[in-house]
């Protein structure tokens, strides 16, 4: 099995482990409304408490926002999920065709070696001459793009809290500070990807990648990156929805969903920005 599939099947496994993990909030904040409203009903809280209650549970939105979030949560987990299959199955014909490929190889080797064996001499009728040229290399293209900043910051994140934006500036700023910048002065076009390393941990605790999200736009505004658009963090390289021209900004913004029974410690992880001149997904 090759690294590439092996990197695809887990991001299919984690995939589907996260889509569990939204079904499980939904089901647990169902039941916690459902046990909410039998308390008032029995008048075992006053409605003051409710309340109170009630707008904890649902993060400051209303009931049929909730749902809204979760629906659209799972459509985008269910997108990404089809789109691992298809790349899975992609891997595999690729993997057959290389196997088929050494086949044929192996075959055309066996058909050189008895040419090798005989000799320059016995093959040109030249073997004494001898003749000399100058090499010459040229630099086709060239890029570079540096980073923004280092860290991204979500600030002080409680459980339960979700859809909380990380940016250098704030959300509402002219533009999101976190940003690719491509030098004035390359000779090409680079696409971009993102990629996570592996789980949030922090104290002996771990928080599922995929509860980030983010967006990439070359559009920086206090709309765009827009959350409309976010997808959810893997450790397989996902590419940016543009491709970069010299001297331009590509411009991302990120989100994070933290589960309400979420130990509440300090979590990292490692997020890569990848540059390339072709497609970096591969």
């Amino acid at each position: 099995m090759s690294n590439k599939l092996a990197s695809l099947r887990r991001d299919l496994d984690h995939i589907r482990k996260h889509s569990n993990e939204i079904k499980s909030q939904r089901e647990r904040l169902a039941s916690r409304l459902s046990e909410l409203n039998r308390d008032l009903k029995a008048k075992k809280i006053s409605y003051e408490s409710y309340e109170s209650k009630y707008n904890y549970l649902l993060g400051g939105k209303t009931a049929d926002e909730k749902k809204k979030y979760f629906k659209k949560r799972l459509i985008a987990i269910k997108h990404r999920e089809k789109d691992l299959i298809a790349r899975i199955k992609n891997e595999n014909h690729v993997i057959k065709n290389k196997s088929k490929l050494i086949v044929v190889t192996a075959i055309m080797f066996a058909l050189f070696v008895p040419l090798v064996s005989m000799g320059i001499g016995e093959l040109t009728g030249f073997a004494t001459s001898t003749s000399s040229t100058t090499a010459s290399a040229v630099v086709e293209e060239y890029y570079a793009v540096s980073l923004a900043t280092s860290t991204i910051s979500f600030g002080n994140l409680t459980p339960g809290a979700d859809d909380e934006g990380a940016s250098v500036n704030n959300y509402g700023s002219s533009a999101p500070g976190y940003y690719l910048t491509l030098s004035s002065d390359s000779n090409t076009n680079v696409q971009t990807c993102l990629s996570g390393t592996g789980d949030f941990t922090g104290s002996g605790k771990t928080m599922s990648l995929g509860n980030m999200i983010w967006d990439g736009n070359q559009t920086g505004s206090s709309t765009y990156p827009i959350l409309s658009a976010a997808q959810a963090m893997t450790t397989s390289k996902v590419r940016s929805s543009t491709t970069l021209a010299a001297g331009n900004n590509e411009y991302y913004r990120f989100w994070m969903d933290v589960p309400g029974d979420q130990a509440p410690v300090s979590y990292s992880t490692t997020i890569t920005f990848t540059t390339s001149s072709s497609d970096c997904t591969a």
